[in-house]
């Protein structure tokens, strides 16, 4: 019986204690509190106040390459269309980042042939990343050459991103020895200030 007497008295002493100290400390908490999350919205430091990352107030970007070869390799870098008939690929200007969201590829290759692993590559964070592109094909078509080839497309949306100074390009392996295989690429987005 004394023990829990004593029990009882140390457990009100110890709510007690903890009563006068809500009452006693709540002005100084809250000093300290409203000191860590005070926000100073100054000409020089101003908050955002729009959507940096919109669509609508960006800058537009569509890039084009088309690929062929013989047994091996296709392979081109992404230009800007108007400029496609020069060798200077697109480079993701400094200060930006290119929000790419949407790729697609429309190969053809002669029947019998086939295209794997198209991709388009591109540098998030430093690191170079490969984006599948998986073709599907749309059927056969016959040429006046005599030639009956393959097609082969896919577009996928998303959200891809290339880094300031990334290069887009687009991939794939092929296994045509006659040289006929060829792939148009596209992507298009919309650059965004990058710190």
């Amino acid at each position: 019986m004394q023990f829990a007497k004593r029990l009882f008295m140390g457990l009100g002493a110890v709510a007690l204690m903890a009563v006068l100290l809500t009452l006693a400390a709540p002005k100084a908490v809250r000093g300290v509190v409203a000191t860590l999350v005070q926000v100073a919205n100054t000409t020089a430091n101003p908050i955002p106040n729009r959507d940096v990352d919109d669509p609508g107030r960006a800058e537009l970007v569509t890039l084009a390459c088309s690929a062929s070869a013989g047994f091996g390799q296709l392979n081109c870098a992404a230009q800007i269309p108007s400029q496609c008939c020069e060798s200077a690929p697109y480079f993701v200007p400094a200060g930006y980042r290119l929000v790419i969201q949407q790729m697609e590829a429309n190969c053809q290759t002669p029947k019998g042939q086939s295209i794997t692993q198209t991709s388009m590559e591109l540098n998030t964070g430093g690191q170079f990343v490969y984006h599948q592109i998986p073709l599907l094909s749309e059927g056969s078509s016959f040429y006046p050459s005599g030639t009956t080839y393959t097609i082969l497309a896919n577009n996928l949306a998303g959200h891809f991103y290339a880094d300031p100074g990334s290069i887009i390009q687009f991939d794939g392996n092929e296994t045509d020895t006659t040289g006929n295989t060829g792939c148009f690429f596209n992507a298009s987005g919309y650059l965004i200030s990058y710190p």
